[in-house]
């Protein structure tokens, strides 16, 4: 068992490597870029964010989870075939999206923000889309194949491309908020001409029309998943900006950007997830695998969970401009819904192992639908406070509707005990260091000592069994063998 752990760990590693670069770049250029944009021009760019995020999901078809179900019981040449028509696929499709947008950018633009003044960045927006679907097929492909390296090095370098490009446009050429979608636009394009030359050589241009409707008959039903995820994701932003101001929804914008850093390992670990418990699902102990997996990434995820709210208040009093400060409240609850995001990918692997979809689209459609009720009930009276407490109840609901859809056809026997020990300690925890918190770098260095006796903890009630102690023992004795 533990050879399957080690195996999905180098997966993790290597794509949390390519989404820590890129996001350690962004969380230190963001203070810098406070001092020249306002929380106003956060919440413009997170609303056209929105827009394009939806347009994404929709133009997926469903073809990515296909490829990802499909792509492994076909030939070389039909795997190809899947590939290039996916790509194309996407492509056009946005492609023509952003061409009949031109004659309504303006009309956009007045309607999001009450002026059309933002055209131009609207329109960027929209045509930066389909320079970015050229890659998605491509990294799929990596994905299933295994190739973490890979796949990680191109997000990488896409991302620093892009970062790299806004801090030019906006601190240096001062182009202010259409600097933000100016960057990517051009990173887009840099990479579409190199990712789209490489996929002709290895793939061809053959539109294969089989092959589509094979896999979008696999894939439809999950287009109402992209819907009610991007619901989810980012429909709190529109519904904020229709209750407060631009810069209540730029400091929403802020606070969750900085939350989403637990995301680097948590889509380290989604993106790992899919080809490996479909490799293992012959394994005649698959299912007591995938319960270990959820224990093991609780436990890590709770920890990381906890850094990151405990320390985003510490981020945005010490290194942003005065009004970017009160971002930092929804810092916690943003945490903890994004590092719900691995549990319920765990536990939909029993929808997609019993080739039961749906149950996947049922459950996001309940979780979207609490999650529009909250927002409406909490944002009018508790403003950003009010989203962020909406989608991490949504988020909540997600893995646990999850697993009651599914247990009966798939039974896991989850850890019930030391699941509940880990939320148990982590709540602890958390709760004394906001009590101790002051905004001084004595204090920091306190609550981080604090923070350390988590992983004490889980040894002190005897949390692991003797495998498992075994299995540590061996690592520590390793790690000191090649320290000296």
């Amino acid at each position: 068992m533990f050879a399957h752990f080690k195996r999905l760990a180098n997966q993790i590693i290597f794509y949390g490597l390519g989404d820590a670069i890129s996001r350690l770049v962004a969380v230190l250029i963001l203070p810098i870029f406070t001092r020249y944009l306002t929380p106003a021009d956060y919440g413009v760019a997170s609303l056209l964010t929105v827009t394009n995020s939806l347009i994404v999901s929709l133009s997926d078809f469903g073809l990515v989870s296909s490829i990802i179900r499909l792509y492994r019981h076909e030939t070389p040449a039909k795997q190809r075939e899947m590939i290039a028509t996916a790509q194309l696929t996407m492509v056009a499709s946005t492609l023509l999206i952003a061409i009949l947008a031109i004659p309504f950018a303006g009309a956009i633009s007045q309607f999001f923000f009450k002026t059309d003044a933002y055209r131009y960045i609207v329109m960027l927006n929209f045509f930066t889309i389909p320079l970015t679907k050229v890659l998605t097929a491509p990294l799929v492909r990596f994905r299933i194949e295994e190739k973490a390296k890979l796949f990680a090095g191109i997000n990488a370098l896409q991302t620093i491309l892009m970062i790299g490009l806004n801090f030019f446009l906006v601190v240096s050429l001062h182009r202010g908020v259409n600097g933000l979608f100016e960057g990517p636009f051009l990173s887009a394009l840099f990479f579409a001409i190199f990712i789209g030359g490489y996929s002709l050589k290895t793939n061809g241009w053959h539109y294969s029309w089989p092959l589509f409707k094979k896999m979008a008959v696999f894939g439809a039903p999950l287009i109402l998943n992209s819907v009610s995820m991007w619901i989810i994701n980012w429909a709190d932003r529109f519904l904020l900006s229709r209750f407060v101001s631009l810069s209540e929804v730029g400091l929403y914008t802020l606070g969750y950007s900085i939350g989403m850093a637990i995301s680097l390992p948590v889509s380290a670990f989604i993106a790992a997830w899919p080809p490996f418990y479909m490799a293992v699902s012959e394994d005649n102990q698959a299912k007591k695998i995938y319960s270990s997996i959820f224990t093991y990434y609780s436990l890590i995820i709770g920890f990381c969970v906890l850094i990151v709210a405990v320390f985003g208040r510490d981020y945005f009093y010490f290194f942003t401009a005065n009004n970017f400060h009160a971002a930092a409240a929804i810092v916690p609850l943003i945490a903890l819904a994004y590092g719900l995001r691995g549990h319920f990918s765990i536990t939909a692997a029993a929808a997609y192992l019993t080739k039961k979809t749906y149950l996947v689209t049922l459950t996001e459609l309940i979780a979207m639908a609490i999650n529009i009720g909250l927002i409406l009930a909490l944002v009018p009276f508790y403003g950003r406070l009010g989203a962020a407490w909406a989608t991490l109840i949504s988020f909540l609901v997600l893995p646990v509707s999850m697993w009651l859809l599914t247990k009966r056809d798939y039974p896991i026997s989850y850890e019930w005990k030391r699941l509940f020990q880990i939320v148990f300690i982590g709540i602890i925890i958390f709760s004394v260091t906001q009590f101790l918190y002051q905004p001084s770098l004595f204090n920091t260095a306190l609550r981080a000592g604090i923070i350390l006796l988590y992983p004490l903890a889980f040894f002190l009630i005897n949390f692991f069994d003797q495998a498992e102690v075994s299995r540590l023992k061996n690592i520590k004795q390793r790690f000191f063998q090649i320290k000296s």
